[in-house]
């Protein structure tokens, strides 16, 4: 409950709040205001990458980041059948000159005639169940936010990974 009243006050400070932030802290934030939707959902959510480091930025755009796409993969996991490990998992790194962080579910894929239109504003391949703006949004935030990429791999009926680069020149 803490860490969603945090969420909340942080959510209504002013646009445009940049400041120096650990990731780490923020991807941990998350996944414990998901806890609640991830049980219910019967998925775990395993977070690896215990570096600390900050970047320079809005930690609530950030979060905005983290939380559409690990919704996403607890989201993707009621297409699972129950004798499946439902898990979404999180990696942070820094690798060469970046930031990458990798959301990976074990969910039903992206169809290969879809994976092209999913960053497309309205698109949703959750059957009527979302706006379809959740990663178009997502895309947004990291391009123009934080002036990185975001790329989605999936082989259908195993696995959707998303992987953000934030160039650490960027970092503070």
């Amino acid at each position: 409950m803490e860490d969603l009243i945090a969420c909340i006050k942080k959510s209504i400070r002013p646009e445009n709040n940049k400041v120096n932030f650990c990731p780490r802290i923020e991807i941990e934030t998350v996944i414990n205001i998901l806890a609640y939707k991830a049980r219910k959902a019967k998925v775990e959510i395993v977070f690896s990458g215990a570096e600390s480091f900050n970047i320079y930025g809005d930690p609530v755009k950030f979060s905005q980041i983290i939380i559409n796409l690990i919704s996403n993969g607890i989201d993707s996991s009621e297409f699972q059948t129950e004798n499946t490990l439902k898990k979404v998992s999180v990696n942070l790194t820094k690798k060469d000159n970046s930031l990458i962080i990798t959301v990976e579910d074990c969910g039903p894929g992206i169809a290969p005639e879809n994976i092209n239109k999913i960053f497309q504003p309205f698109f949703s391949t959750k059957n009527g169940q979302g706006l379809g703006l959740g990663l178009s949004s997502t895309k947004t935030i990291v391009e123009k936010e934080f002036l990185g990429t975001i790329a989605v791999s999936s082989r259908p009926h195993e696995k959707t990974e998303f992987t953000v680069s934030i160039p650490l020149s960027y970092a503070a």
